[in-house]
């Protein structure tokens, strides 16, 4: 009897964890559509973050041809931006 009861014990206790681990989740999930909505491209930034530090402990060897690829997507960008372009005039050429 005394088996018995330490195993309904047990099992009630497991089952109330799980119940919070899904309440858990289910708010994690809710706060991440918030921030979405307001502040998309932060919550993008961060799901990024999150994917390339999974990515990292599950297979390090993408991880690093990743980041290869975006390091020289960064300085391809950057070596655009450098050539100015001529300002745009508004109200046209001035005359005297």
């Amino acid at each position: 009897m005394n088996k018995l009861a330490t195993f309904l014990i047990l099992a009630v206790a497991l089952s109330i964890l799980k119940a919070v681990l899904v309440a858990l989740v289910v708010s994690l999930g809710l706060a991440l559509m918030y921030s979405f909505i307001t502040r998309p491209r932060e919550t993008l930034a961060f799901v990024a973050m999150l994917g390339l530090i999974g990515l990292a402990s599950a297979q390090p060897t993408a991880f690093i041809i990743t980041l290869g690829i975006l390091g020289m997507a960064v300085v391809m960008a950057r070596s655009r931006q450098k050539s100015p372009r001529p300002p745009l005039l508004i109200d046209g050429p001035r005359r005297h």
